[in-house]
């Protein structure tokens, strides 16, 4: 059984500070805000910005020792994540261990916006990839011929998993 292509859900970008960077998406680009989030336990300030096709998650760590606050350090304001939205998070996560994905999450937790999990960035060739599961999205019904325990999700490579409590180190 063939699935239909994931969608990217958003675009995580690492950033010193949300309000500079919505001075660049907002005031010169021209994107409005969707909404805008404190977690302080995750020790992160987040904001998602609408593009015609999806969102940029702006990334502000508000602990030095957070695991954003590092990836700056190392690595400078940038491209954090790539993250997929999916139907049914855990059998995808079931699926891509299955076939041998290293997973950071092999279940999902909270995210900004649902239900995240996330992948090693090993296993996507240097990028950190996320799956999310939105609030209130339902896991489709088996196929009536499936196995109970099969899963049958088609991710292309390896990519296709979750979103943000705090992300992981991507180094």
């Amino acid at each position: 059984m063939e699935q239909s292509p994931l969608a990217i859900d958003h675009v995580g970008v690492a950033v010193p500070s949300i309000d500079d960077a919505l001075h660049f998406y907002g005031d010169k680009m021209g994107l409005s805000v969707v909404e805008k989030l404190d977690l302080p336990e995750r020790q992160l300030k987040v904001a998602f910005v609408q593009a015609a096709n999806m969102l940029i998650e702006l990334l502000e760590p508000t602990d030095p020792n957070s695991t954003v606050s590092r990836f700056l350090e190392r690595r400078g304001p940038g491209l954090h994540h790539l993250c997929f939205g999916t139907p049914d998070i855990r059998r995808h996560l079931r699926d891509l261990q299955d076939k041998g994905v290293d997973l950071i999450d092999t279940e999902p937790r909270p995210g900004a916006r649902g239900e995240v999990a996330f992948l090693q960035p090993s296993a996507a060739l240097g990028v950190l990839v996320e799956l999310t599961q939105p609030p209130g999205e339902t896991s489709p019904a088996p196929p009536e011929n499936a196995a109970p325990s099969e899963v049958v999700v088609d991710s292309g490579a390896d990519a296709a998993p979750p979103t943000a409590t705090e992300p992981p180190p991507h180094d």
